[in-house]
């Protein structure tokens, strides 16, 4: 028997503030609900992790920083419902004291298991949490690739010959094994006295401001340094897409080979149109042109009244607007309150705040999901027993047990020719006997001692005495797993109608 899968703790630590992002542009919305491809980052992240029903999902972030708080709940929240949120107290000193707030946010129990730590600006398309369940039980372990580039901009790790890890040093290339950011350990427990410890010795290491920071490859470098068992897992660099940077984020919009198409809704006024005399906003309008040669479908909506449309089609098509429905009778407002879905078409870039950029990639139409079937559940039919048989009977589903070999029973037909021939065999159950009229094609399957499940059958009176008859109506089972261990005595098809029940 297979030994049950280890359940691991995933923490997602946010502790910065994304400051690259608010300094490039991308002023609506935190990092981690920063549009990639329509999709917020974060969910980059955590929809490509395979979790368990066991495992814990753990985000860790600042509250205070742009509403993330709200984000978390209303977008997270909504599709990762079990996800255990831990807001900071204010700006930490690094990711070893941002994970460990998140495992004293565990329960007691929890804290004891392995944990992995997942940066909430890369994904993988490569079962990370797989692979660590697989070592997780007696070992550490650091997710890496291979890097050859000269420029130190990760943190890198020296390996014996069985992929153990001997050194770590954080952008400092001590070899060209760098790691991916995932970082992973067999106790969460070990791991948050690491944490304490390593901030405790104030042993801090510059980061690429140039400020001191609590760094977890500082907290693995110090087990290392206590005989820690840490594994090398090596991933391939097409399993690791990072968007931790404005302009990784827009190479991978370009580059992604499966763009989804989206139904993009422009309002007419205000955002394609300016102005009393209803100018074109070229900038709107060239961002619309674009998404629609590459394959989204576009929606525009007018405060118009119904009834313009005519005039309406005439005017998009005058200024090379494209649209695939209109739809008019917006309501008139001063302030249109919208969800998290919505953009401000004046504030920044368009690009930035949907996650669109310039491509060549067409997209692909969204695969159309059928609806959730009801599971149907098959109930064993109810045995009706041979005893209780009547003339009247009909839709019987029975289980019987072949008592005797089928006999051939000739009927002469006065003065028509030959006798009509037909077959019948003995069955039973614990209840009783009762002859089964057979057809030709039936009988091929009967012998003695099979059993066989009768299904819809109905008795017809022969003389006075009862047959069990199978029809076109009804069917005779000849697979069944069900066993008849006892025959009753009493034979129903024996006694003439009269006696019956006598």
């Amino acid at each position: 028997m297979a030994e049950p899968a280890v359940a691991v703790n995933v923490i997602v630590p946010l502790g910065g503030l994304g400051s690259r992002f608010q300094k490039e542009g991308y002023l609506t919305r935190p990092k981690p609900f920063v549009p990639v491809l329509g999709k917020p980052m974060i969910l980059w992240v955590l929809e490509n992790l395979t979790m368990g029903t066991e495992d814990k999902l753990v985000i860790v972030y600042n509250p205070a920083f742009m509403s993330i708080g709200n984000f978390m709940k209303e977008v997270v929240g909504e599709r990762f419902p079990e996800c255990k949120f831990v807001e900071l107290p204010g700006p930490t000193r690094g990711a070893a004291e941002t994970v460990l707030f998140g495992l004293k946010g565990l329960d007691e129990d929890d804290r004891k298991r392995p944990t992995m730590l997942v940066d909430g600006d890369t994904f993988y398309t490569a079962d990370i949490v797989g692979k660590f369940r697989e070592v997780a039980s007696t070992q550490n372990a650091v997710f890496c690739f291979h890097d050859t580039q000269e420029t130190p901009i990760y943190s890198y790790i020296t390996l014996d010959g069985e992929d153990n890890i001997t050194e770590v040093k954080e952008k400092v290339k001590i070899s060209d094994w760098a790691n991916s950011g995932c970082y992973c350990f067999r106790d969460g427990v070990l791991l948050a006295g690491e944490c304490e410890a390593l901030i405790e010795a104030n042993s801090k290491q510059e980061s690429q401001d140039g400020v001191g920071e609590f760094y977890t490859s500082g907290v693995i470098a110090a087990m290392i340094a206590k005989k820690e068992p840490f594994r090398a897992l090596k991933l391939e660099v097409s399993d690791i897409h990072v968007l931790g940077t404005p302009a990784q984020v827009e190479k991978f919009c370009e580059t992604w080979p499966t763009q989804p198409r989206q139904r993009f809704v422009f309002d007419l006024e205000g955002v394609l149109i300016a102005g009393f005399k209803g100018e074109p906003i070229a900038r709107n309008v060239e961002l619309c042109q674009r998404l629609k040669k590459q394959g989204h479908i576009i929606i525009v909506h007018s405060t118009r009244a119904f009834g313009m449309e005519r005039k309406t089609w005439a005017f998009l098509e005058e200024h090379k607007i494209p649209c695939d429905d209109l739809r008019l009778g917006k309501p008139r407002g001063e302030i249109y309150v919208s969800g998290p879905t919505a953009v401000d078409a004046v504030l920044a870039d368009l690009d930035k705040q949907i996650g669109f950029y310039p491509t060549e990639v067409k997209v692909a139409p969204r695969p159309r999901v059928p609806p959730p079937q009801p599971e149907i559940k098959m109930r064993k039919p109810k045995m009706q027993p041979i005893g209780s048989l009547t003339p009247e009977s009909k839709g019987v589903t029975c289980l019987v047990k072949v008592l005797e070999d089928v006999q051939v029973v000739e009927s002469p037909i006065k003065g028509i020719g030959p006798p009509l021939k037909f077959f019948e065999v003995v069955c039973g159950d614990e209840t009783g006997q009762v002859i089964v009229s057979l057809t030709e094609g039936q009988k091929d399957g009967v012998t003695k001692d099979k059993v066989l499940l009768v299904r819809n059958g109905f008795v017809k009176m022969v003389k006075g005495h009862i047959r069990l008859v199978v029809d076109k109506w009804g069917k005779l089972d000849f697979d069944t797993q069900e066993t008849v261990d006892k025959v009753g005595d009493n034979n129903v098809s024996s006694t003439e109608y009269e006696l019956v029940g006598a």
